[in-house]
């Protein structure tokens, strides 16, 4: 995986906090492979379809700004964020979900979201809401390398992983759900501790990769 650098905002009070991680290695072409995102509803194109949860944006009004009019899952009107830094990039219009049963091998090897909205650095907003948490993509992600093997070929995976471009949007649902709506984490941590509990899920999630 190529190498991350972010940012980290220094939590006052109870302002919600987002760490927004963003890499790019490219290729000496200049061209980017990839575009491969993690995260919550900024990125999810579709994910939390394949999942019952209430955390849903498979109807209407959502995507009617979208191709077809259609709901596609994404909580927009129209493309996600990762969307439109794809499309930006040259790279896709749209950025699939991973567990889109129509995902073609050409858009696979393009890249792919594993987003789940609701989700969050701390496993424990996945769960409350029964989405796709930061474990689960993590082992969609492992999969995903597997798969793109299989397409391309060991060396040419192993390159588009390493000279993609990662985008990765949490927290703002571990501060929302987690620590407020359903304080449980609240009752565990205050707010300067919960805070290095996220930068310590968020350093351990880089290192995974």
């Amino acid at each position: 995986m190529a190498k991350v650098r972010g940012d980290e905002d220094e939590v006052r009070g109870n302002e919600e906090e987002r760490i927004c991680v963003a890499a790019v290695n490219k290729p000496k072409n200049n061209s980017l492979p990839a575009v491969i995102a993690f995260g919550d509803s900024f990125a999810d194109s579709g994910n939390n379809n394949f999942r019952v949860t209430l955390a849903k944006a498979n109807f209407y009004p959502y995507g009617k700004d979208f191709m077809g009019g259609k709901p596609t899952g994404r909580f927009t009107n129209g493309k996600t964020l990762a969307d439109t830094i794809a499309a930006k990039l040259g790279v896709m219009d749209y950025l699939p979900a991973y567990l889109d049963p129509s995902l073609q091998n050409e858009d696979m090897i393009r890249g792919v979201s594993f987003a789940s909205a609701s989700s969050g650095f701390d496993p424990l907003t996945g769960r409350l809401l029964n989405v796709f948490s930061i474990l689960d993509q993590i082992e969609m992600f492992k999969e995903y390398i597997v798969k793109l093997k299989g397409i391309v070929g060991e060396k040419e995976a192993n390159d588009t992983i390493e000279e993609s471009l990662y985008l990765v949007s949490w927290s703002s649902n571990d501060w929302g759900i987690s620590y407020t709506a359903l304080p449980i984490r609240a009752v565990q941590y205050d707010v300067p501790t919960y805070a290095s509990f996220l930068v310590k899920k968020a350093t351990e999630f880089i290192q995974e990769q």
